[in-house]
């Protein structure tokens, strides 16, 4: 039996593209004598709709997706089935629906739904806002033919694997709610198809690893892990579709390697292709991988080819090339990947054709640059240099260096005049001075952020926010200040990360970042001298204090790990609640850490949190 994971990237809501993809890769896949198509969770529709569910414009027109997808497979002359990720609901009485998460298994010749069995309801995800759970419904295995041989397959959907074995400790970041482990109560004896819209962040790929490893394993049969790829606002969906088998034997291309797990294309549109011998049941049997959109690509977590580009900025970024990367430095190229994509989708699925950005010759906007240079090419960038009086000559030398090396347009204007005139115009009233000096030193960045925006609103360009999530955490940043901006790029990359990527881009990129901004003191030049450290710890000790609070770690025990004084522990921690106001008017940001601060972090603004 040949399967075909088609990992595709779906449009939220765009229900008419979405078949049409769907379509293309059911036609590939016949094409190519495959026998089953496997797509991803909710593919017709896009992870996550959120609430464009309540649309109900949008459920009749998802009925009509699915007759339309069934007609397209009596039509294609070829006997194959595909497994679609999509919408169902079932009537009930008085007029009510359940609607479900679900996933439709069609041939030429009927029509069957699974529905997703436990719905997450924690960080990101909302599911028990919109669908029912279907915990009653029986584990029925299907019969899926190849020729004249039949397999039995099981299909689940996503979170549905998550609760295996109970093995998941009840944290914050998982409910402790689930009572049911779907994958003990299954019943067939081949293949078992997990359809998924996976968000990536940071470890995530070896934790979904390994879990597929231990299923693989325990059960005895070949695991097949389709997952959505793409950015959709904060979520980006990594790809890196699995086939997972209990065999510590692979056979790709005929060549045998030590192994059980081949996988498809982080972060970009990519095409599995399995072939199953499923004569041996009632395991699944011998099984052979051919990875890759012409075939011609092999996947699998030992030595991974990854497509790292352009090297030439004056080269088709649609055509990258392809280079290894060091071991030690795939964190990083992951990290450098989704920031990409997320980007890439953002702008394509907005209609944005160019980006603009303040470059102040720091660290942040130095790698925001060389991102937006790497996913857009550079002639569709500017570079806003935007001095003040407090703003060091080599900071704007640094700046203009950038632009040079990202080939981006570049723009310099002072804001000392913007920024005197606000000031008089703001002391016009008597006051002979302002009673507190950061009010004098937001004036400089809200200043420059009228520029910007501006000058965003006049090109119809996206105005990227580079502030990073430590800045965010503490509130060092000027909320409709340096915080303007569509879309907030580095708002959940720690600083400490922010110079792993810079180091990252110059070591495989040729050296975009100038090396003065990697290597001075980081400052906000807001007031003579002024350097990070003068508010801030070290960000090397800061952001592991950071990290440890986000994950509600007591701050007694974080006092026993840092160096730092205990009030000075006690300051971080009231800086951090302090600033939930900037957060939650923050632009939109790309989750990459586990507890990032967007969509799946809910926290009040107005509080006053006490214990007895």
């Amino acid at each position: 039996m040949r399967v075909v994971l088609a990992q595709i990237n779906p449009t939220v809501g765009d229900l008419r593209g979405n078949l049409a993809l769907i379509q293309q890769e059911i036609t590939y896949a016949a094409q190519e004598n495959a026998h089953v198509v496997i797509f991803p969770e909710l593919a017709t529709v896009g992870y996550p709709p959120r609430d464009l569910l309540y649309d109900e414009r949008l459920w009749k027109s998802h009925e009509e997706v699915i007759g339309k997808l069934y007609k397209f497979l009596r039509s294609l002359g070829k006997p194959i089935t595909a497994i679609v990720g999509g919408l169902h609901r079932a009537e009930l009485s008085h007029g009510r629906f359940a609607r479900y998460n679900a996933a439709f298994i069609m041939d030429a010749h009927k029509v069957r739904v699974v529905h997703k069995r436990l719905l997450p309801c924690y960080d990101v995800f909302d599911e028990t806002r919109y669908f029912v759970p279907a915990l009653q419904e029986p584990y029925a295995p299907l019969a899926i033919k190849a020729g004249d041989e039949v397999s039995s397959f099981d299909v689940l959907i996503c979170e549905d694997i998550w609760n295996y074995e109970f093995q998941t400790a009840a944290t914050w970041m998982s409910p402790a709610s689930y009572e049911v482990d779907p994958v003990h109560n299954l019943r067939g004896s081949g293949p078992i198809v997990v359809i998924n819209a996976s968000p990536y962040w940071h470890g995530k790929l070896q934790i979904t690893r390994d879990l597929l490893q231990n299923i693989a394993t325990k059960t005895k049969r070949t695991v097949l892990w389709c997952n959505q790829v793409g950015g959709h606002d904060d979520i980006v969906f990594g790809g890196y579709s699995m086939v997972v088998s209990p065999e510590p034997i692979f056979r790709v291309k005929s060549q045998a390697y030590l192994g059980s797990i081949a996988m498809a294309a982080a972060f970009e549109s990519d095409r599995l292709f399995v072939d199953i011998d499923i004569s041996q049941s009632p395991e699944c049997g011998a099984v052979r991988v051919m990875g890759g959109l012409d075939m011609q690509k092999e996947y699998n977590e030992w030595n991974p080819i990854i497509r790292v580009g352009p090297i030439k900025l004056d080269a088709d970024l649609n055509e990258p090339s392809q280079a290894h990367v060091a071991p030690g430095d795939l964190d990083d190229y992951y990290l450098l990947a989704q920031l990409r994509l997320g980007l890439k989708d953002y702008c394509r699925r907005c209609g944005f054709k160019t980006i603009v950005f303040g470059a102040s010759g720091g660290i942040d906007s130095a790698v925001v640059g060389a991102i937006a240079t790497l996913t857009l090419g550079g002639e569709n960038c500017t570079a806003m240099a935007l001095p003040s009086p407090h703003s060091s000559p080599g900071s704007w030398k640094d700046a203009e260096a950038l632009a040079t090396n990202c080939k981006m347009h570049y723009m310099r204007q002072d804001i000392t005049d913007v920024y005197d005139a606000l000031k008089r115009t703001i002391l016009v009233s008597g006051k002979l001075k302002f009673k507190r000096g950061v009010t004098d030193e937001n004036l400089q960045p809200r200043a420059r952020g009228i520029l910007l925006m501006a000058e965003s609103n006049d090109e119809g360009s996206l105005l990227l926010a580079c502030g990073n999530k430590s800045e965010l955490a503490v509130g060092y940043c000027t909320i409709y200040g340096d915080m303007c901006g569509g879309l907030g790029l580095l708002s959940d990359v720690p600083k400490t990360w922010v110079y792993r990527l810079a180091k990252f881009i110059n070591k495989y990129y040729g050296g975009l970042i100038p090396e003065n901004s990697i290597s001075k003191p980081p400052s906000a030049e807001l007031a003579p001298d002024q350097k990070d450290i003068d508010a801030l710890p070290p960000y090397d000790i800061l952001d592991p204090i950071l990290d440890a609070l986000d994950r509600q770690t007591d701050v007694e025990r974080i006092k026993k790990f840092t160096p730092l004084p205990d009030k000075e522990v006690d300051r971080i921690l009231h800086l951090l609640e302090m600033a939930e106001h900037k957060r939650s008017q923050a632009a939109i940001g790309i989750k990459v850490t586990e507890r990032a601060y967007g969509s799946g972090r809910r926290v009040p603004v107005a509080k006053n949190v006490t214990y007895v």
